[in-house]
């Protein structure tokens, strides 16, 4: 968790730092382990730092189920009050939208129907953000194999998938992620 929380400040910094005006790129979270509450949910802003704010206050505990997370994440980057919050900022009548999936395990909700549940319904989600144009990065940090492959079904294509074994290609991953999407936004305001 704590080498989590580095590359969490790692890539908002990168990207608060591309958009010194904030007018271009908004950030949100959420965590999950066996469930999704509200409390494991921060809201999109254009303040960046909340997402390291919140990141630092996370701990690990419980089991696994991306469900929920990946839903609440998918109807909040699709929403129409993300779109107004860019339109109303920038202009921008069609943002461009990123999900960062990571996991370092599998859903593991206790029995073997509703793992398998859990990732189908993660995998719904995926498909109708990628559906919308949403680009989806994984990162799957020390994760067992069927964990590997739910990430790499969900990722945009491969070069959206990351593993990483040990922290400093946890920290990597997140770079290069932060990369592709300063990209963006630079795109945006040259």
């Amino acid at each position: 968790i704590d080498v989590l929380k580095e590359a969490v400040a790692d890539l908002t910094g990168h990207i608060a730092e591309s958009d010194p005006t904030n007018e271009y790129a908004r950030m949100g979270a959420v965590a999950y382990n066996s469930k999704t509450e509200d409390s494991d949910k921060q809201s999109i802003s254009w303040t960046k730092s909340d997402v390291t704010d919140f990141a630092n206050s996370l701990n690990a505990t419980g089991g696994t189920n991306s469900e929920d997370a990946m839903k609440w994440a998918y109807d909040k980057v699709t929403s129409t009050t993300e779109i107004n919050a860019h339109y109303s900022k920038n202009g921008s009548k069609k943002p461009s939208t990123f999900i960062v999936f990571m996991t370092d395990g599998e859903n593991s909700t206790g029995s073997s129907y509703w793992n398998n549940f859990a990732d189908r319904k993660t995998l719904e989600h995926c498909t109708s953000a990628k559906n919308e144009e949403v680009t989806i990065f994984t990162v799957a940090f020390q994760a067992p194999q069927r964990g590997k492959e739910l990430l790499s079904s969900c990722a945009s294509g491969n070069s959206y998938y990351y593993t990483a074994d040990s922290a400093d290609e946890l920290k990597q991953a997140f770079k290069d992620i932060g990369e592709e999407a300063v990209q963006t936004v630079t795109r945006l305001t040259d």
